[in-house]
């Protein structure tokens, strides 16, 4: 077996591939069998993930990439608050609408009570 460029005995597509496999299986499995184990391995991986790219990106870039990552993010609680003026008006009406009836003979398929 022939060493990868880090002296590793596989390579480095090898590497990739068992993270990748990782990754997708950690979150169907999690996802089908609710297992808190599982879903830390998943999370662990997501971590690690963001951990190698952070220590990879030159410092210069690190703030760029933070303030996409964090736009929007704010640690205030939101409060919602409506300020009504006026108290709303209401109208109340009765009303009783009768429909007209034909001035021919009834259905026959009506029925009276008690009958």
């Amino acid at each position: 077996m022939r060493a990868g460029p880090s002296g590793l005995p596989i390579s480095a597509s090898t590497v990739y591939t068992l993270w990748q496999v990782t990754g997708l299986f950690s979150l169907i499995a999690g996802f089908i069998t609710r297992s808190n184990g599982i879903r830390l391995t998943w999370l662990a991986w997501g971590c690690a993930g963001v951990a190698m790219v952070w220590t990879t990106t030159p410092d210069t870039s690190c703030t760029v990439a933070s303030a996409f990552a964090l736009r929007g993010l704010n640690l205030r609680p939101r409060v919602f608050s409506t300020v009504h003026t006026a108290a709303p008006q209401i109208t109340v009406q009765s009303q009783i609408h009768i429909a007209a009836q034909p001035d021919g003979p009834a259905p026959d398929n009506v029925r009276q009570l008690g009958r």
